[in-house]
């Protein structure tokens, strides 16, 4: 059941946080709707204060494999953990990755079009 309520949280988390932060991005590149870095970066931080709050009950809000690993090597976390949470982290981008595709596909491609290029260049 914690293996579970884990990789859950570790995937919910990590989709928050990609798909609040990398929106961001994909908004500020394609639309100009944000004016400075500053402001992704706001997004990206409560994307991750969001991802946090709606996930504290589940895991341990790593959401980056580079943390969870820190986190194993730093005898903070078994071992024995960290694949259930890597593997929660890569679903969760993932998924993140599909759904802004999904939204953003026609733009990323006009934006493309318009700079002479294709998604096969």
């Amino acid at each position: 059941m914690k293996t579970l309520r884990a990789f859950a949280g570790e995937l919910v988390g990590t989709f928050i946080m990609c798909f609040l932060g990398i929106g961001a991005v994909a908004t500020a590149t394609l639309f100009g709707a944000l004016t400075g870095p500053g402001q992704v970066g706001l997004v990206w931080g409560i994307a991750i204060a969001l991802g946090i709050f709606v996930t504290r009950n589940l895991s341990d809000a790593h959401f980056n494999p580079a943390v969870t690993l820190a986190m194993c090597v730093g005898g903070r976390m078994k071992w024995s953990e960290l694949p259930i949470y890597f593997l929660g982290q890569i679903v969760g981008a993932f998924l993140a990755s599909g759904a802004l595709w999904l939204l953003f596909a026609d733009s990323v491609k006009k934006n493309l079009e318009n700079a002479g290029l294709s998604m096969a260049s």
